[in-house]
C-alpha cells in the first residue's frame, strides 16, 4: 500500500472524530478555563462520543485509531492548561493516563455489546448510560452514605474513579468545587479521603479495555477459523460418502457374458 493511500485511509477514518473532538475540547476549554472543571467537562464529552464513534467502525485496528483520535485533542487542551496554571508535566501525563484508560473501557464495553449482536445504536446508548452512571455515582448515591460507616466503600470507590483520582495541587479538590459542595455529601456526611494517585483508576480501567478489546478482536477469528475447519471436515465426510457406493458396486458386479 502506497503512502498516499495509507495517508487517505487514516483521514478517512479519523478525520470525523478527531475534528468533533477537538471542537468539543475547545469549548470545554473556552468555558471552564484552566481549572478542574476542564477536566470534568472532558470525561463526559469521552463518555458521549467516545462508545457512538468507536462503533462506527468494524475492523478493530480502525476503532483504537478513532480511539486515540477522541482522547489526542483532549490531551493537547489538557497540557495547554497545564502550563497556564504551572501544573507538573508528570500531573499532566497522569491525568491523561487515566483519560485514556477510562475511554478505552469504554470502547471496550461497546465493542463487546456490539459483539453479543446488539445493534451499534443500542450497544452505543447502553455504554453512555453506564459510562453516566459511573462518573456520577458520587451524587446519585449520597442519600446512601451513612456517615463513618460507609468511608470504607467509598475510599475504595473513589481511588479507581476517573474524576476522583485526579488530584491536582494548583486546582482544588472535586468536592470543595461549588458544584460538588451542594450535589454530593463526600467530606460532610462521609469522610472522604482523595486518591493521592491515578494508578488504581488507570489499572482497572486499562484492564477493563484490555481484556474486552482482546475478547471482541480474538474471538471472531477463532470463530472463523472454526467454522473452516469444520466446512473442510464435512466436506471431507461428503466425499468419502460418495465414494463408499461406487466402491462396493464395483466389488459386486458379475462380469456379463
Amino acid at each position: 500500500m502506497s503512502h498516499p493511500s495509507v495517508i487517505r485511509r487514516l483521514l478517512s477514518v479519523a478525520a470525523f472524530p478527531l475534528g468533533l473532538s477537538a471542537v468539543a475540547a475547545i469549548a470545554c476549554y473556552l468555558a471552564a478555563g484552566p481549572t478542574l472543571g476542564l477536566m470534568l467537562g472532558s470525561l463526559f464529552m469521552v463518555t458521549l462520543l467516545a462508545p457512538s464513534l468507536t462503533l462506527a467502525d468494524e475492523a478493530m485496528s480502525d476503532r483504537l485509531l478513532v480511539l486515540v483520535a477522541i482522547v489526542l485533542p483532549v490531551w493537547v487542551t489538557w497540557f495547554v492548561a497545564t502550563l497556564r496554571s504551572e501544573t507538573h508535566l508528570s500531573e499532566w501525563a497522569a491525568c491523561c493516563l487515566s483519560i485514556g484508560a477510562y475511554a478505552a473501557a469504554l470502547a471496550g464495553l461497546a465493542s463487546a455489546l456490539r459483539w453479543c449482536r446488539l445493534s451499534a445504536i443500542v450497544s452505543a446508548a447502553l455504554t453512555v448510560i453506564v459510562g453516566l452512571a459511573w462518573l456520577t455515582w458520587p451524587i446519585w448515591l449520597s442519600r446512601t452514605f451513612d456517615g463513618e460507616a460507609s468511608s470504607g466503600w467509598v475510599d475504595k470507590a473513589a481511588a479507581v474513579h476517573p474524576a476522583l483520582s485526579i488530584n491536582i495541587p494548583n486546582f482544588s479538590p472535586w468536592t470543595e468545587q461549588t458544584i460538588a459542595y451542594h450535589l454530593t455529601d463526600l467530606n460532610q456526611n462521609v469522610p472522604y479521603s482523595p486518591p493521592k494517585t491515578v494508578w488504581a483508576a488507570v489499572f482497572l480501567h486499562g484492564a477493563i479495555a484490555a481484556m474486552l478489546l482482546v475478547l471482541v478482536g480474538w474471538l471472531p477469528g477463532r470463530a472463523s477459523l472454526r467454522a473452516s475447519r469444520d466446512s473442510r471436515r464435512e466436506a471431507i465426510n461428503v466425499a468419502a460418502e460418495a465414494a463408499s457406493p461406487m466402491e462396493s458396486g464395483s466389488d459386486g458386479a458379475s462380469p456379463s457374458r
